[in-house]
């Protein structure tokens, strides 16, 4: 029982390790971490099933023994609930975890998309100012791009803005 007790708390303590961390830095990390936290639960499952197994049959031993049948229990029962706890309590903080960076990779390819977007359109207008010629023809060109430059105030910088608070207030809030 003391082997699954130390596993238990061994693939507890990897796993809150991997929730407890910063943000991935890619998404072959996030599957790879998702991956070791699957894996971590589940062995924290099956030590819990296999130490929830040995309490009951010590229990079963314990009300047939009338040598034992007056032994405190309470301590052993109590060591059992606690890590019922800790295992219900690690399952609610990887699904928070793991709904948390999905959002914040939802977020943030929205913010990338923007950024390259924004990135273009700044390039652009780089070339129109760095532009050389007959001031005439320049005019003319740079009048038909005006219409870029209204399409870009009306999307594209807010939408990266926006996105940049966002993205913000997430990792202000994971602080």
């Amino acid at each position: 029982m003391e082997k699954n007790i130390t596993g238990f708390y061994q693939a507890l303590e990897k796993a809150s390790h991997i929730t407890g961390a910063g943000d991935s830095e890619g998404p072959v990390d996030f599957k790879q971490k998702c991956q070791e936290l699957v894996t971590f639960t589940h062995s924290c499952k099956k030590c819990l099933t296999a130490i929830e197994r040995t309490h009951q049959n010590i229990q079963k031993i314990m009300s047939s023994s009338n040598m034992l049948e007056y032994m405190d229990m309470s301590l052993l029962q109590k060591r059992v609930a606690d890590l019922q706890s800790s295992s219900q309590g690690m399952i609610k903080e990887s699904t928070e975890w793991r709904r948390h960076l999905e959002a914040n990779s939802s977020l943030m390819k929205r913010f990338d998309e923007s950024r390259v977007e924004l990135e273009r359109v700044l390039k652009m207008a780089q070339t129109c100012l760095t532009e050389r010629g007959h001031p005439e023809e320049l005019l003319k060109k740079h009048t038909v791009r005006k219409q870029l430059y209204i399409q870009c105030d009306a999307s594209c910088l807010p939408k990266g803005l926006s996105l940049k608070g966002t993205v913000g207030n997430n990792a202000t809030e994971k602080s």
